[in-house]
């Protein structure tokens, strides 16, 4: 929920046409608000504007904290690929810092760089397997290196939170008809309930009803074959025939 709000807070930057482009943990400060913390977003003293016309300067180096900073923001020669998604992978390198409680590229400046540029995602199953899947997926996509298959902005990322924890299908790890019916029957399960009872009991009354119209059934069945015998015994029987004939 955390990453949630500052995603959230994220979103009206980017509204604006404003880029942190160094969200890490020092710049997140946690007020107390009754019972929970919300976190603020601090230290604005780097950002860039999405339209260029309102920078007063061009970088001519890596700005930012390396260890936050997305590919596109470390290689100065990508910096037209430089949007809205550079914080959307901060915001992941942070979701997976909460996950873990490890950085993603640790190691030197030297190794944490070749990580982030050329590296492969990092594995979660190394640091904890109890993580939900649709929440693994929500910070894999933070992390893609490629700008275009992250968020494309910060507010989609807090809808995608939002719909997890939501028990909602996310759209980092969309849902198959059985996948999206299992996910209704979790976040419904009263109203699964008393329809799964319904369902039963109008069963056990069908399997009741259809059994005692079969037992009727041979019962007259039974009868008709009595009735048939004893009619057959009297067709052959020549003394009640004979009585029938004289009178």
């Amino acid at each position: 929920e955390l990453v949630l709000r500052l995603a959230r807070a994220m979103a009206h930057a980017h509204d604006a046409g404003v880029l942190h482009r160094d969200i890490k943990p020092e710049n997140v400060l946690l007020r107390s608000a009754s019972a929970a913390m919300d976190p603020v977003l601090v230290d604005f003293g780097i950002v860039a504007f999405t339209d260029v016309r309102r920078q007063l300067t061009e970088d001519q180096r890596p700005v930012g904290t390396l260890r936050h900073m997305a590919p596109e923001q470390l290689d100065i020669e990508r910096r037209g690929e430089r949007g809205p998604a550079i914080d959307v992978w901060a915001l992941g390198v942070l979701l997976y810092q909460c996950l873990t409680g490890t950085p993603p590229f640790p190691g030197s400046a030297a190794v944490a760089s070749y990580q982030i540029l050329h590296g492969e995602p990092p594995l979660f199953a190394d640091r904890r397997r109890d993580i939900p899947a649709d929440l693994l997926a929500v910070c894999r996509k933070c992390l893609s290196k490629a700008p275009t298959r992250r968020y494309t902005h910060a507010r989609e990322l807090a809808d995608d939170l939002a719909r997890f924890l939501a028990n909602e299908p996310t759209l980092a790890r969309p849902l198959g008809p059985f996948g999206r019916l299992l996910r209704f029957c979790r976040r419904h399960v009263v109203a699964v309930a008393v329809l799964s009872v319904v369902i039963v009991a109008s069963t056990v009354a069908a399997a009741v009803s259809m059994r005692a119209a079969a037992r009727a059934s041979h019962h007259a069945t039974l009868a008709l074959r009595a009735l048939t015998e004893v009619a057959d015994q009297v067709a052959d029987d020549p003394w009640l025939n004979y009585s029938g004939s004289a009178q």
